[in-house]
């Protein structure tokens, strides 16, 4: 059976044509990595007043990438997408045009049911407009994997530290999405830039290179990485949002092991 049938069609092809954000998937791996990102999206929020930057945090816990702004909502975008809320509840913004929605919930929903995730798709198109970029805050698990968000973007940020685990999770997120996507454009980047971090840090793109055959680029910020995606616009000819309907048809069909960490897809969604 198709993800999209019929009258649906029209729908998809409305999403697809619509001005899309440039996307960047950020996958944390250590224990101050998400502050640093939240120092980030801060300091490059001051140099350009006029951006509008939306983060899509996947992680529950507190201290994550919302709590570091201080952009703090009750409820999940699958909320929205359900009908339970209206999507501006589930959008919290700043001054300087850094947005975030929280989408743990709906991260765990797409790819799991056909109707379900067409209107978690729609949800995200509703989002498209009023923003230039799209931070997905992933969420990884070294066995259960990404979400169908993660694995859709073309883009993907490790951000490391300086100790030994922090590198493990890095390599084990590496090499699951080199298994699902080989069309990405990795990066890695040191949260700590301190010498023992800048040695880890080339250190595993020299290994990256040697062992999965895999171009991990070594960066000093997210302002260097938003510059990637837009001088490789036209090596990533499909869009987000086609990208992520391709991934939520795998994940139906069984071609992705797993589920996304988490509680499980079925259970019922409750308005906090």
């Amino acid at each position: 059976m198709e993800y999209v049938m019929g009258d649906q069609a029209e729908g998809l092809r409305r999403i697809f044509n619509a001005t899309q954000p440039k996307v960047l998937a950020v996958v944390p791996c250590g224990v101050v990595t998400i502050s640093w990102v939240a120092e980030q999206l801060i300091r490059r929020a001051g140099l350009a007043p006029r951006r509008r930057t939306l983060v899509l945090d996947e992680w529950e816990t507190y201290g994550n990438l919302g709590d570091c702004l201080g952009l703090v909502s009750r409820f999940d975008l699958l909320h929205a997408a359900s009908g339970q809320v209206d999507i501006s509840q589930c959008v919290l913004e700043r001054d300087d045009g850094l947005g975030a929605v929280r989408t743990a919930a709906l991260a765990r929903r797409l790819g799991q049911d056909r109707i379900a995730g067409q209107r978690c798709l729609k949800a995200l198109e509703a989002l498209q407009a009023g923003f230039d970029e799209w931070l997905l805050m992933a969420r990884f698990d070294p066995l259960e994997g990404f979400s169908a968000c993660a694995l859709a973007a073309s883009h993907v940020m490790l951000v490391v530290d300086d100790q030994p685990k922090s590198a493990t999770l890095a390599w084990a997120a590496l090499s699951r999405l080199r298994k699902r996507k080989a069309n990405m454009h990795f990066s890695v980047c040191a949260g700590n830039p301190d010498a023992r971090t800048l040695a880890l840090q080339a250190s595993f793109c020299a290994l990256a290179k040697a062992r999965l055959g895999a171009k991990v680029e070594a960066v000093m910020s997210l302002e260097q990485v938003f510059g990637g995606i837009l001088r490789n616009a036209g090596v990533f000819s499909d869009s987000f949002m086609s990208r992520l309907l391709q991934t939520c048809q795998g994940q139906q069909n069984g071609l992705f092991e797993g589920g996304f960490p988490g509680i499980a897809a079925d259970d019922p969604l409750r308005v906090p």
